[in-house]
């Protein structure tokens, strides 16, 4: 997509004197902005076939974010059984500290009974 929209604009920038989309490093610095919808303003097609190709790489970038989005989410999700896994360690992990600590108690009071 960037050097498709530098394509485009590299003719209409070059008239008019400036370096806006002069290298493929900024074409593809403004393709990455545009499709992570952050879009600073700094760069813009002024072409008809230019600012085609950024609505489309923009909807390109909505769609590989709302995949990503949905992976991480779908990765961080615990299943049914490992959430009753999890409530198991934890049930386990208290019964052990009161365990330990009825331990401690019941040595402390032996020592002070002596």
């Amino acid at each position: 997509m960037s050097y498709v929209i530098r394509i485009f604009e590299r003719p209409y920038y070059y008239e008019m004197g400036t370096l806006e989309f002069g290298t493929i490093g900024s074409s593809v610095w403004f393709v990455i902005i545009s499709m992570t919808t952050v879009g600073y303003g700094g760069m813009f097609p002024s072409t008809v076939p230019g600012r085609a190709c950024t609505i489309v790489a923009v909807l390109i970038g909505a769609v590989i974010l709302s995949v990503l989005i949905s992976v991480i989410d779908k990765s961080l999700t615990l299943e049914d059984k490992q959430k009753e896994a999890l409530r198991i360690t934890i049930q386990k992990k208290r019964a052990g500290r009161v365990i330990r600590y009825a331990l401690q108690y019941n040595l402390l009071s032996h020592k002070r009974n002596k």
